[in-house]
């Protein structure tokens, strides 16, 4: 039996493997057997339908030629049995031989199994098919895109009022939610989910559900919701208000966690919560004792930090404690290129990215746990809506939102954004990193926006990058990052300074040097981090969008990543959150099986690590290193024994290393003035000084040589600076590079085949990050598309059988492949994930071992453990440090 799945992602099962997923690169074939098996295998199709649907511009012979080609070839990949005729004119797919998930939800929903339906819809039909020259074919698919997601959010209904009939109002709410995301404009799926918050007593996230559907109505529709809708929320509103004139009490309550310290309790009464009138008599009751026991098990809060669950807002007194958190509920590691908390504009919520899946965790400040966000793991970088009641995450090329309470997850954009920053402005825009080395985006907050340019790089200046943007409240200007190439060469081929940029021009000048992460304070201030760690305060007027006075010293010590991420935060009411320790960007090198067990290669060898490459025999490593402080190298080590010995330039260093194919040198790529690059091999032993190979006018990255030595391949930075082009120079030979993957597009992390005849590489022109292969170096010959669901950093087997990639969720994909006497792609394995280890983008971040069977990966090291410090009412203390000077 072959298994054929259409939804969410085509997948074909059964039959020759090889040839199987050889049709899945030929989107025409593959759309007429998508056609001949909907709705259900066995319906009868007239060939003349084909003809118009697939053929349109051909006359009848060449289009019945044409048919008649695709059915051959359909045939000997599936078996001669499968396609069957009915006289000359009707063809079917015979039912006993090939099955589809998309008939599995038919039948269920046929039959009222309205559960095995919603479980068997793994998302739209046929996603990122298209079918050139065949528009029939796809307004047709449209259209029965269009109705399975209408019964099948009918489905969801339906079992939704059966759930609630048998009083499982949880489960109900889940389903409720499985509809809006399946049908997100069916507005009775909106109200369903709204009365179903109310009937489990949680109002306000019933309303939070009506206003989430009432702005994107709005936003991408110019219209409201249906009066019903209108009146439900607005009974709703008037039921809340009710009920908080009803419970309001002059007296502020103990918080029974109060009990479960008695330091706790004096601290709380040092801020004046109240909580000296707990009675020593309770204090030793049995109640007491259950709280410390749970609270001791969760491990959720050190005395001091319970003081922000019981604090009253009217209060203030500036109060500083540690916040620990249980060890589900962790921090994820803290990236170079990521950020990863976030706090409310209120104050009353704190984000941020954790547990074991990486994904978004909100905690609002009267809880004690953390609430996991479905939906979003691998996220990164979480951010706030003005008013606190969303919150945006990125990943690389996507920009999501969702409602603070985990409601209405919606895709913003999926194409050129990056991991460092974004800022929501007033004005309905996000402001957001541009992928890899590039220039700030702006976007709107809605589904499926396109993001535009901001800013310009001034790369007159020598300016290559811009990030961690910051929009100022009044909405003229946002603050963000630049980064300057060439300007700091005694230590680092990089500098970084805060500038601010009009909106919504974009036109930019820069406004304090040395500074990373910029951040407005409400009460007219800048905070800044220099390259030192320290964290800077300066007064600033966001008016006139300039420095008013001189910057001091705030805080040592403050996390600070090598690109510029940071743990600080400010609400606009007054609360500062940041992270000091956490072993100061310290990486090590780990080794990593198949099925992700990690081992450390050498605990004493940690350090800023980046690029990590393998000798051909496995024995030693080459890696990207900045040691205590000082500039970038590249570091040789044997993996068995010793310190490692630099190989770059006296001068001005080296990063980004690959091997020469004999073993015996290390080429790697040094910065230049005004922007160019230098290309350098080196004796891996350090017996002999570099010598040149090439000299590029633009930045370089991902360099590696083709087994045979005669070509270095590698990816410029491009022009303009959204694109970058995967390039390949014969030193000795070519006077200038020879363009092998040029386009508008953004292509980079090229990597060769081990006989030297394919290369892969990652592209963005489907709008998503995917895996390429072409032939090698004749790159124009064909073209191969390996990832289907997003995809970078490839890498090959040293056998040739497998191809290694990332996918869009970060997991390690390993994709059999045939490469003789032409390319094949076959079965893909997920192999694990590779949240919290190192991955730079547009940088590979892993190599394999000779035997395939290990990888060599970079993670955080364990260092000296991370202290996250709240700072309630810290306003007051700005005001008084600023008073006294």
């Amino acid at each position: 039996m072959i298994e054929f799945q259409l939804l969410g992602e085509v997948r074909l099962h059964g039959a020759d493997e090889g040839e199987v997923h050889a049709l899945l690169r030929q989107p025409k074939r593959l759309a007429l057997l998508a056609y001949l098996v909907t709705p259900l295998p066995g319906t009868w199709h007239r060939r003349e339908t084909l003809l118009a649907l697939f053929w349109p511009d051909l006359d009848t012979v060449h289009a019945r030629t044409s048919l008649r080609n695709a059915i051959y070839v359909l045939r000997q990949i599936l078996g001669d049995d499968v396609l069957r005729n009915r006289g000359d004119e009707e063809i079917s797919v015979d039912p006993a031989k090939l099955e589809t998930d998309l008939e599995k939800v038919w039948t269920a929903i046929k039959h009222g199994r309205m559960e095995d339906a919603l479980a068997n819809y793994r998302g739209e039909l046929l996603p990122g098919l298209f079918a050139s020259d065949s528009e029939g074919f796809q307004r047709w698919l449209d259209i029965e895109r269009a109705r399975l997601k209408v019964e099948v959010s009918r489905a969801a209904l339906s079992l939704v009022t059966s759930l609630e009939r048998a009083g499982n109002l949880r489960e109900a709410l889940g389903v409720a939610q499985r509809a809006i995301e399946i049908q997100p404009d069916d507005e009775t799926a909106v109200r369903r989910l709204i009365i179903l918050h109310e009937a489990m007593g949680d109002r306000a996230g019933a309303l939070g559900v009506f206003e989430i559907y009432r702005t994107r109505l709005g936003a991408e529709f110019d219209a409201q919701p249906a009066p019903e809708t209108i009146a439900l929320a607005n009974r709703l509103r008037v039921s809340s208000e009710a009920s908080m004139q009803r419970t309001r009490h002059p007296v502020v309550e103990r918080h029974p966690i109060a009990l479960a310290d008695p330091s706790a309790a004096q601290l709380a009464e040092v801020s004046g919560s109240g909580s000296a009138a707990i009675n020593k008599g309770e204090r030793r009751s049995g109640h007491r004792q259950r709280v410390l026991s749970v609270a001791t098990a969760l491990g959720v809060l050190i005395a001091a930090g319970l003081i922000w669950a019981l604090r009253p807002r009217s209060s203030n007194q500036v109060l500083r404690y540690t916040l620990a958190v249980d060890s589900s509920e962790a921090m994820a590691p803290g990236a170079s290129w990521s950020g990863r908390l976030a706090v409310s504009p209120d104050g009353t919520r704190f984000a941020y990215i954790g547990g074991p899946n990486g994904e978004l965790l909100v905690r609002l400040r009267n809880q004690l746990r953390a609430t996991a966000i479905s939906g979003t793991n691998g996220a990164l970088t979480p951010f706030f809506s003005p008013d606190g009641q969303r919150i945006g995450f990125l990943g690389e090329n996507h920009v999501h939102i969702v409602s603070a309470t985990g409601d209405s997850l919606i895709a913003v954009c999926d194409t050129l954004t990056g991991v460092a920053g974004a800022s929501w402005g007033r004005d309905g825009f996000i402001y957001v990193d541009g992928r890899g080395y590039r220039s700030l985006l702006r976007v709107e907050a809605k589904a499926r926006s396109r993001p535009r340019w901001f800013t310009t790089l001034d790369t007159a200046a020598g300016e290559v990058n811009h990030s961690w943007p910051d929009v100022l409240p009044n909405g003229k200007g946002v603050l963000f990052v630049v980064t300057f190439t060439g300007t700091n060469g005694v230590s680092d081929s990089l500098s970084y300074a805060i500038a601010v940029a009009d909106i919504p021009s974009g036109k930019h000048r820069v406004i304090v040097n040395d500074a990373k992460f910029g951040r407005y304070v409400s009460s007219g201030y800048l905070l800044y981090i220099t390259t030192k760690k320290v964290l800077m305060v300066a007064p600033f007027d966001q008016n006139a969008m300039k420095i008013t006075g001189a910057p001091r010293p705030l805080i040592e010590g403050m996390r600070l990543g090598r690109f510029g991420s940071a743990d600080l935060a400010v609400s606009a009411a007054g609360t500062l959150v940041y992270a000091t320790g956490g072993g100061e960007n310290k990486r090590e090198v780990v080794w990593v099986t198949r099925d992700g067990r990690q081992q450390s290669v050498d605990p004493d060898w940690q350090s800023e690590l980046w690029v990590p490459a393998l000798s051909p025999n496995g024995k030693q490593l080459a890696i990207t290193r900045r040691f205590s402080g000082q500039r970038i190298d590249v570091w040789v080590k044997q993996l068995d024994r010793g310190p490692g010995i630099v190989v770059s330039l006296q001068q001005n260093g080296g990063f980004y290393p690959t091997w020469t194919p004999d073993g015996r040198s290390v080429t790697f790529t040094s910065d230049e003035t005004n922007g160019a690059a230098s290309f350098w091999t080196s004796r891996a032993d350090g017996s002999a000084p570099p010598v040149l190979q090439f000299r590029s006018k633009r930045w370089v990255f991902s360099t590696v040589w083709s087994p045979d030595g005669k070509w270095l391949v590698y990816r410029d930075r491009g022009v303009p600076p959204d694109s970058g082009d995967i390039l390949g120079v014969r030193p000795g030979l070519d006077a200038s590079p020879v363009p092998l993957v040029a386009s508008r597009y953004w292509e980079t992390t090229p990597a060769i085949s081990p006989d030297g005849r394919w290369l892969a590489y990652t592209a963005d022109e489907s709008g998503l990050n995917q895996v390429y292969v072409v032939p090698f170096p004749n790159t124009r010959a064909a073209k191969w598309a390996v990832s289907t669901s997003g995809g970078t950093d490839p890498e090959w087997s040293h056998r040739g059988n497998e191809l290694f990639y990332r996918d869009a969720a970060g997991n390690l994909v390993a994709v059999e492949v045939i490469t003789t006497p032409t390319f094949l792609i076959g079965r893909a394995t997920s192999l694990f994930s590779t949240v919290g280890l190192e991955m730079v983008p547009g940088l590979k971040g892993y190599a394999v071992t000779p035997d395939d069977h290990h990888f060599l990966m970079i993670r955080p090291a364990v260092g000296a453990p991370e202290k996250l410090i709240v700072v309630e009412n810290w306003f007051e203390e700005l005001k008084a440090k600023s008073s006294s000077r």
